[in-house]
């Protein structure tokens, strides 16, 4: 995680399946961070992140419906997946490509790709992701 934090200059994070929520067991900021924080210990759901769809992977529709009801699926942006049919499509999504993609459902300006981390028996058992701020268009008439 540090030497691609290096390399990349962008945010690594690990994280675990927690309850409802996921937990970041680890992050390091590369030089391109906008800020340098930890994420250690804090804890995010499991919808509005790709860490979170990576270890949803793991569970059926059914065990997702009763993880995460309905009141669960809160929005944070405009982008946030905020039905279970919106989710369902997504989880489909991280398991025919590997990988998660997020942009700005989170956090508006921030963006990332995540992986799921499965064990020798091929339970989802944490998730990894690069995550770096988003680009902003810029305003009309300006380069």
């Amino acid at each position: 995680m540090q030497n691609s934090a290096a390399s990349l200059g962008l945010g690594v994070n690990l994280a675990q399946w927690q309850g409802d929520l996921l937990q970041y067991l680890f992050n390091v900021e590369g030089r391109l961070a906008p800020r340098s924080f930890t994420l250690t210990g804090q804890h995010n759901p499991l919808h509005a992140t790709g860490l979170g769809k990576c270890l949803l992977v793991g569970l059926d529709a059914g065990q997702r419906r009763a993880l995460l009801p309905d009141k669960a699926l809160k929005p944070f942006t405009a982008r946030t997946l905020t039905s279970h049919e919106a989710l369902d499509a997504e989880v489909s999504s991280v398991l025919a490509r590997g990988y998660a993609i997020e942009v700005e459902e989170l956090a508006l300006g921030r963006a990332c790709v995540a992986a799921p981390i499965r064990n020798r028996g091929n339970d989802v058992i944490a998730a990894v992701s690069i995550s770096a701020s988003r680009p902003t268009p810029s305003a009309p008439g300006r380069p």
